[in-house]
């Protein structure tokens, strides 16, 4: 990687973590995809955790996050589910989310899991959406 290019990888990157930090919260619609997050969301979140910028590490290894913590709202499509009792397939993204936004200082997540989309009618994933958003806590 040239210099040039290392500048433009990097003015990408705080250009992310601008909007972050300038939103007063931040709203994530994403589908799980093969029981994870899709590629383009994994990207960007590789673009706001950036060592020295919006994380740091102690002494012993732990991470500490730099940015002032706000309210996340995730909400994840799935055609199975995967939470509750019904669960038939593992829930990834919630903990890999969890951890890679805390590594920043996002902790407070709220995750809205519209699940068995590939089973309910048009009218029923409206409903459940429509439930989620009633009862998810907005600032």
């Amino acid at each position: 990687m040239t210099s040039h290019e290392a500048a433009q990888a990097t003015r990408i990157s705080e250009a992310l973590i601008l909007e972050v930090e300038a939103a007063d919260l931040l709203v994530i619609g994403t589908p799980m995809n093969n029981f994870t997050v899709p590629s383009v969301l994994k990207a960007w979140i590789d673009q706001i955790l950036r060592m020295g910028r919006t994380m740091g590490v102690t002494p012993t290894g732990d991470k500490v996050g730099l940015l002032r913590d706000k309210p996340v709202y995730v909400g994840v499509a799935s055609g199975g589910v995967f939470t509750g009792d019904r669960a038939r397939q593992p829930d990834f993204p919630t903990p890999y989310l969890k951890a890679a936004f805390a590594c920043v200082g996002l902790t407070s997540l709220h995750f809205l899991p519209l699940q068995a989309t590939a089973f309910l009618q048009l009218e029923q994933l409206n409903e459940n959406l429509h439930g989620l958003i009633a009862a998810t806590p907005w600032p």
